[in-house]
Order: C-alpha cells, then sequence, then structure tokens
C-alpha cells in the first residue's frame, strides 16, 4: 500500500510538472526513446495527457546499441506502442557528433505538424549551466537547454532524475542504463559522478536546483534580448544581415543579431565567444573572409555581412603547445589532462581517452595530420589520415582531427586510436589522464 501511495503522488506530480509544456504544443508528439528511464517517462507522460506518441530508437551502431534498443522495445510493448528503429552512421564514435546526427535523424523522421519529444530533466538541465559556466558561456549559454523550442519540446526538464527514475520502477517500465552514461571520457560524465556531488556536499546541497532556476531566468532575459535583434534576409540559403543596420544598434544588439543568424544557419548551438569576435572583425573590416571550422563562410559583400555554408575544408589549426596537467583548445575541441594515482585496471582504454606516466610527459603538442604521417598496425604500417576515415570520419573532418605527440612521435589520435600500454609501467606511480571532447553545447 505504501508503494502506491508513493507512486500515486509521484506520478500525479510528475504529471503536473509536465503539463504546460504537454498543453502547449498539442497531442501530435514523437518520443525520442533511448530505453532509459528518462525517455521512458516522457513516453508515459506523453499517454497520461492524450496523446498516442510515435516512439522511435536511434542506433548508432555501438556495442551497447542492440541491449538499449531491447530495452527500448520492451518499453513500448509495456505502453502498448511500436517502435521505429533509426539507424545512423559516419559519425566517428564522437559524442557531440553522435548527438547532431541522432538530432538530424529524429527530427528527419517527424511528420507535418509532430513535436519531438526528449527526456532531458532537471538535473541534465544543472549539469549544462556548470559546464557551460566552466567554458565561459554568454547569457544563452546560462539559459541551458531550451523547454520549447520547435519542434522540440521537454516536458521533464523540471523534474529530478532520481524522482523519474523511482517512477520509472514503480510503473514497471523496463528501463536499462546506457553504459556510455558512465564513460569518464566525457566531461559531463565526470562532472555528474564527481564535481557536482562535492560541490553539493561542501557548499549548496540544493545546487542543481539554484542552476536550473538560474537558467529559467537568463532564459527569459534571453528572451527579451531576441525580440531586439536585427532580422538577416534569406537568400538561397544565405543569411544577409544590413552592415549599416548592425553599426547602427551599438555592439550588444549587434552581437546577439549575429548569435541568431548563426544559430539559424547551423542549428542547434550559438557561436562561441571566439567565433563571434571573429565574425565581428569581418564586419567591423578588421580580416577579410572568414571560414569558420564547420565550413560556415562570412564576408562583408557591399552592404551585407553575408553568412553561408561553404563546401570548404575545415580551418586548419596551427600546432599548439598542451602543458600538462591543463586544458587546452584546439579547433572544434577540448583537451583535457589530468594526474592521479589512480592506475588503469585494462587495455586499451576508450579511444577518447588515454593515460600515460606523469613523469615522463610535460608537454604534448596538438596538431592537424599530416600527409606523411603513419601509424603502425599489425604486419606493417597505415597512412594516419586513412586510419581517422576508416573510424567514420568524413574526409573534411579528417583533415582538421587533432593528433596528439610527444617529442615528435604519435601518443594519441582521440576518438580514433587508444595510447599504447606501453606509455606506463610498474615503475609507474602518477597517470597521466588524457581525455577529448567535442565542444557542441552552447559556450
Amino acid at each position: 500500500m505504501a508503494g502506491e501511495g508513493r507512486l500515486r503522488r509521484l506520478s500525479g506530480a510528475v504529471s503536473t510538472a509536465a503539463r504546460p509544456v504537454l498543453s502547449q504544443i498539442g497531442p501530435r508528439v514523437a518520443v525520442a526513446l533511448s530505453g532509459g528511464p528518462d525517455s521512458a517517462v516522457c513516453a508515459w507522460v506523453a499517454q497520461e495527457h492524450g496523446s498516442v506518441p510515435r516512439l522511435a530508437y536511434v542506433h548508432h551502431g555501438l556495442p551497447a546499441s542492440d541491449q538499449m534498443r531491447r530495452a527500448a522495445g520492451s518499453i513500448a510493448a509495456r505502453l502498448g506502442l511500436g517502435l521505429e528503429v533509426l539507424e545512423i552512421s559516419g559519425w566517428g564514435k564522437s559524442e557531440g557528433r553522435a548527438r547532431s546526427a541522432r538530432y538530424a535523424a529524429l527530427l528527419g523522421n517527424l511528420e507535418q505538424g509532430e513535436w519531438l519529444l526528449t527526456g532531458h530533466n532537471l538535473d541534465d538541465q544543472a549539469e549544462t549551466v556548470l559546464l557551460n559556466l566552466l567554458r565561459g558561456s554568454g547569457l544563452e549559454g546560462l539559459a541551458g537547454i531550451p523547454t520549447v523550442r520547435p519542434p522540440v519540446a521537454r516536458p521533464l526538464l523540471d523534474v529530478r532524475r532520481s524522482e523519474i527514475r523511482e517512477l520509472a520502477g514503480l510503473l514497471g517500465l523496463p528501463w536499462r542504463e546506457d553504459p556510455a552514461n558512465t564513460d569518464q571520457a566525457f566531461r559531463r560524465n565526470r562532472l555528474r559522478s564527481g564535481l557536482i556531488p562535492r560541490l553539493e556536499a561542501e557548499w549548496n546541497p540544493n545546487l542543481s536546483v539554484r542552476l536550473a532556476s538560474m537558467a529559467r531566468m537568463a532564459a527569459s532575459e534571453s528572451a527579451a534580448i531576441a525580440d531586439d535583434i536585427v532580422e538577416p534576409l534569406e537568400d538561397r540559403g544565405h543569411l544577409l544581415l544590413p552592415a549599416a543596420a548592425l553599426w547602427a544598434v551599438g555592439d550588444r544588439r549587434a552581437r546577439h543579431s549575429i548569435r541568431a543568424a548563426l544559430r539559424r544557419l547551423r542549428p542547434p548551438h550559438p557561436p562561441s565567444s571566439g567565433e563571434l569576435a571573429e565574425v565581428l572583425g569581418v564586419l567591423t573590416g578588421e580580416r577579410g573572409r572568414l571560414t569558420m571550422s564547420d565550413g560556415v563562410e562570412v564576408v562583408l559583400d557591399g552592404p551585407w555581412l553575408v553568412l553561408q555554408r561553404g563546401p570548404t575544408l575545415p580551418v586548419e589549426e596551427a600546432p599548439v603547445e598542451w602543458e600538462v596537467p591543463g586544458l587546452v583548445a584546439w579547433g572544434g575541441f577540448e583537451l583535457q589532462a589530468e594526474v592521479s594515482d589512480q592506475r588503469p585496471t585494462a587495455f586499451p582504454l576508450s579511444p577518447w581517452r588515454a593515460v600515460m606516466d606523469a613523469e615522463r610527459v610535460r608537454t604534448l603538442t596538438v596538431r592537424a595530420p599530416a600527409e606523411s604521417d603513419l601509424l603502425s598496425v599489425p604486419g606493417g604500417s597505415q597512412r594516419l589520415i586513412e586510419a581517422i576515415k576508416s573510424s567514420g570520419i568524413d574526409g573534411q573532418s579528417a583533415a582538421g582531427w587533432p593528433v596528439v605527440e610527444s617529442e615528435g612521435q604519435i601518443v594519441w589520435v582521440p576518438g580514433v586510436r587508444s595510447l599504447p600500454a606501453g606509455w606506463v609501467d610498474g615503475s609507474t606511480r602518477r597517470y597521466l589522464w588524457v581525455s577529448a571532447e567535442e565542444v557542441v553545447w552552447p559556450r
């Protein structure tokens, strides 16, 4: 009886929290069903509010994808609904590229007038805000994940992760934990399991709630600013901003106008502060044509600041020295090095994480691949650029992929090749853990 009472109270609270969003968007919805508890409860709550949602699972081709697909199928059966499986490939085993490919598949699968529901929760929001804060985000980044941004809605964004998991169990939804959620190669997972619990224990036990509240305030301010921007004209897929209007409205409004135009051209994420400064340099005439890392071109053409998607290769990044431990940004990646006494238990590690002897390595270099680069493989060697492409990374991206070397020797290619175990041995006492992540969240 106690369990039934808890189910009644918790299901009522979750349903009430989701009502404003679901009432706003109407009954025609599709749910991104991952096989985890959040999306399972998202599908359930949509049913509770009168929808018959279409359920779609995105298969990434990872070792755990089949078991998560089976979990999604079991959840769909428990709810009395069918399940569509959408397969994606060519994303190079990168979390950032996987996210972009996943959204592209889900949005491309929507029917006319449908909304896509995702199971993002309050703790996801708090993590996003803190990640953006650590990256030096502007107001839009501090607004975090939007509750509603057509055609995507997130009805559980005000509900704690722990409550969702408890409700999923009480409802008998057969969810599974995605192994990717515990992979410490990803900064979000390290923040989730390490930094936030420490901050809540030592500073504020309600930190996640406070961060989510800050996101709501920032979103409100950001929406007010959005009403005050210079709107671009669209011409054959290009966006044209009147340069005179940008000069006249002042720096703040000009920045917000350019940020909104870039986000419209390459959704869903806004540009970084560094990218925005580069575009402003084109507007003021301090620099000529700009080609951004994802192929977007910016040029001042007569009275117009023109933003367009071009077929050009990513901008080649100059090599940078990476003093370790520490953080370095290169291209569209952030690479982190931390010293620990923790010894790895097995090799190879995740392609996105590696370990070295901290006493042997003081400085690393991050650079683009060269045509002459070779990797040792059983029976000989392989051109590095081909090894990168064989990992599912397209040719344009491969040319701007990070390569990490020490004293002229390639020691790691994030997302492609794990570091060999020879970089630590029985004499190693302090370990240098390195990880890489593509920067795709608002900064």
